[in-house]
């Protein structure tokens, strides 16, 4: 087995830290949504839980493992998809879950850090994603092994 196999890369490091960076700013997010009272349907919260929070979390524990191509589709996936649940949530569908909904008297420091940590999602989702497609291309470099087998399919 190629040494570097049993090595996390910066890569990773910085794929773990986005995740680890993203569940903080799920928890304030979600701080803000209680206290701006904007609920969130029975498949939100279910989308929310499995994919937006769950996914990542095993995807960053898949790269610590040393699993790097496994935790990296999962993070492009779960990533990618909580991209674009929160932008059509939060930026393109009109309504309280929208960041241009206009503030409402005497919360106005619960809208800011629901408008800051939408951003701040929206960013490390990116990231993530990004991040977990760049990990995924060179787990298919020649000479790099992505666990039981490498690129030509034959064992270790």
């Amino acid at each position: 087995m190629n040494s570097r196999a049993n090595k996390i890369d910066a890569l990773q490091i910085g794929a773990i830290a986005c995740v680890i960076i993203h569940v903080l700013l799920n928890i304030a997010h979600g701080a803000a949504h209680g206290r701006l009272g904007i609920s969130l349907s029975d498949a939100q919260t279910i989308f929310v839980a499995v994919v937006v929070l769950a996914a990542p979390l095993v995807a960053a524990f898949l790269l610590w493992m040393r699993k790097p191509r496994t935790g990296a589709v999962l993070l492009v996936i779960s990533m990618a998809g909580a991209f674009l649940f929160g932008f059509y949530f939060h930026f393109a569908l009109p309504g309280p879950d929208n960041v241009a909904q206009p503030a409402i008297s005497g919360m106005r420091h619960w809208q800011k850090l629901f408008v800051s940590t939408a951003f701040g999602l929206a960013t490390m989702e990116a990231l993530g994603a990004l991040l977990g497609l760049i990990i995924l291309i060179r787990t298919f470099a020649p000479g790099k092994d992505a666990g039981p087998s490498n690129i030509s399919g034959k064992l270790s």
